[in-house]
């Protein structure tokens, strides 16, 4: 490093617990709100295959394929399927990842650990660069009308 730059204080951080309660917390904060974006998402697209026509070719496509004359979804009988499952896949990765925190704990209780360098460097002075000086404009010439005045 140049002699005139002050350096950066270095650091090194070790994460050596994670709190099962906080992760808990946090995991099911992210996974209930994704469970209402895809809930949202999959009534909407629902909603506009159903207006332009496409559910029904879906339909009668999967109709002819096993040979069934009325074949049709059931829109209640999947939004609940969809409701129960996504709600059963947040609890399920919620307790995953309490469980994945707990067994960091105690292999981090092994190994001390996992370790971080962290270097918070000084903010440096920008010098302002200075715009070089516009050219004077040229004095403007009289335009002389095309009739002569």
């Amino acid at each position: 490093m140049p002699k005139g730059r002050p350096q950066g204080r270095r650091s090194r951080l070790v994460i050596r617990r994670v709190d099962p309660w906080t992760v808990l917390k946090f995991s099911a904060l992210l996974y209930v709100s994704l469970y209402f974006v895809v809930i949202v998402a999959g009534i909407v697209l629902w909603s506009a295959a159903t207006a332009a026509g496409v559910r029904e070719n879906v339909e009668s496509f999967i109709g002819e394929l096993i040979a069934s004359d009325n074949f049709k979804f059931e829109a209640g009988k999947i939004l609940r399927a969809s409701v129960f499952g996504g709600a059963m896949l947040v609890v399920l990765g919620s307790l995953t990842n309490v469980l994945m925190s707990v067994l960091f704990n105690l292999i981090s209780d092994v190994v001390g650990g996992i370790g971080i360098s962290v270097e918070e460097r000084p903010r440096s002075r920008r010098r302002r660069r200075r715009l070089p000086n516009p050219r004077p404009l040229a004095p403007k010439k009289a335009v002389k009308d095309e009739l002569g005045s």
